[in-house]
């Protein structure tokens, strides 16, 4: 591991010496989804090839903005939390491109799925589950969010 403190060495090594500092160390608790990120990297090298690129993107953006605004609007200007909404909405931007359709709001099982890794990246964020990078050996003989996160990308990955 290097540190890099002050200005001029920040620069010096990100502008000079970038290829040694570009990846990410290896993270024990997504150990298992690296499968994932593999497709997830191929996905965004080759989203620019799939249909019209932007212009895909862009008509889906567009008409799942319609479908956000009308569900807005069902709340009659009462005041409520807008984070489920607004994740539904973006996923279904994601899922219009990857699956060629989107899921209603009151779909109960992608709003399972959108729950599942809300709270997964919620416990992998935990002071526990940050151990397990640091213990993966120890760590997985004892309970914890780390257990979390694994059953809940399992049931993602099975959906």
């Amino acid at each position: 591991m290097v540190f890099v403190s002050g200005y001029k060495m920040v620069k010096e090594a990100l502008v000079n010496h970038l290829d040694s500092f570009v990846d990410r160390p290896p993270v024990p608790l997504f150990h298992e989804f690296t499968m994932a990120l593999k497709q997830r990297k191929f996905a965004n090298t080759h989203l620019r090839y799939f249909g019209e690129g932007l212009r895909t993107l862009e008509k889906y953006t567009e008409q799942e903005c319609q479908f956000l605004c009308e569900s807005i609007k069902e709340e009659q200007g009462r005041p409520f939390n807008p984070q489920a909404t607004v994740t539904n909405a973006i996923s279904n931007i994601i899922s219009s491109v990857v699956f060629g359709h989107r899921f209603e709001y009151t779909d109960e099982s992608f709003r399972r799925i959108l729950q599942l890794d809300t709270e997964a990246v919620l416990a992998a964020g935990s002071p526990i589950a940050q151990l397990y990078d640091v213990f993966p050996g120890l760590m997985k003989h004892l309970p914890g969010p780390h257990h979390t996160v694994h059953k809940n990308y399992l049931a993602i990955i099975d959906f």
